[in-house]
Parts: C-alpha cells; structure tokens; sequence
C-alpha cells in the first residue's frame, strides 16, 4: 500500500486515524493495523467491532488484497494496572479510550481465553459480575489516582449477561473528588452499572 493511498483513505475514512500493515504472525497474509478516532469507537459501541473490522477491510482490499485481520494500534496498556489479581489471562484488551476531564470511554475486548470463564459455566460461559466490577475499580484507580480500593459501593446493578467474544464499553463518570460512576454497556444495552466511593486520590 502506498504513502498517497494510505493518505486518500485516512482523509476518506474518519474511523480510523493511523494505519499500518504488515505481516500476518500465523501466515503469508497480511494484518491491518490501525488507531481508532471518537467516530470509529462510537461505531463499535453501537454496533460491534466485528461489523467495524468487515466494513473497514472490504474498503481496504481492493488496496491490499491479502489482509488477513485487523488490529487495533494504542500505548494505552498502563491503564489497566490498577486491575491488581486475578493471575495470567485476567485482563481485558484495550481497543480504544476516549478521555475527557472527569469522563473517560473505553472499548474494552473480552475474549473467550480469559481465566474468569472457566467453569463459569460450562458450555455457556458468562462473564461474572463480580468481575465488571473489578475491572471497573482497578480502571477507575488508574485513571483518577485513586488510591485502594472504594470504601463504598452504591447502586450497583446487573442487567444483562456478558458473553464472549465482545467488546464492551465502558463509560466513567468522575462525580466528585473521591467518587465515580461506572456502566458496561453492548450494542446500546447496559450489562451493569453503579457507583464507587473511594477515599483518597494517591499522594504526591
């Protein structure tokens, strides 16, 4: 794929703001490797990021014919320190975050390997609640300084199963100084939601 194509779609296509192809790791063709822009996640958010990767590489092919798959391009792992246990294979993938002063949006990829679905259950596995909310506490503790776990947990709700593979989105809102509200949302539904207390941001 030349520079001047790769231009042309960029400025064509506001999903997606850089893009790189290289080498598949598992065979002779190739792997598509792009940053998502607000537009491309508000995309997957409401419908799926399997209907992003189909639209965005039948528009790429006629390019570059042998793409295989599609990646997403970010540094934003660090994020995802503050999720503390759980062992190998505990956490989620990063696709995309969106960050605001005291409002961030992460699109976040369960896949089926993770350790939280075996055994839960099987041959229907499901995501735990628990989980959501500690994937949530540990974001949030990244994200705004937090410092430990929340003191308080109010208005937690459950309303929807999480089945792999999907992407969810999650939305925190900062409301006060110590205090975030958190909801896991798919395809516009809402898989759980509640609000965290914590007691102290991490000192300086």
């Amino acid at each position: 794929m030349q520079n001047a194509e790769i231009k042309k779609l960029l400025q064509e296509n506001q999903w997606i703001s850089r893009l790189k192809v290289s080498n598949s790791r598992s065979g002779p063709g190739s792997r598509l490797q792009v940053s998502i822009t607000p537009p491309g996640h508000q995309f997957i958010g409401e419908f799926g990021f399997q209907a992003f990767s189909n639209k965005l590489l039948a528009e790429i092919r006629p390019i570059e014919e042998h793409l295989e798959c599609l990646e997403c391009l970010h540094d934003h792992h660090w994020i995802l320190d503050g999720i503390q246990t759980g062992g190998v294979n505990s956490k989620p993938g990063i696709i995309s975050w969106i960050q605001d002063v005291s409002e961030h949006r992460l699109l976040l990829d369960v896949n089926p390997e993770l350790v939280f679905f075996k055994g839960h259950f099987p041959g229907n596995p499901i995501l735990p609640g628990v989980v959501q909310l500690h994937w949530a506490v540990g974001i949030s503790a990244s994200l705004f300084e937090f410092n430990g776990i929340p003191y308080e947990i109010k208005r937690l709700k459950f309303s929807n199963i999480v089945q792999p593979p999907s992407v969810l989105e999650l939305h925190l809102n900062q409301k006060n100084e110590t205090g975030v509200q958190f909801k896991f949302t798919s395809f516009g539904r809402v898989h759980s939601m509640g609000s965290l207390e914590f007691r102290e941001k991490v000192s300086c």
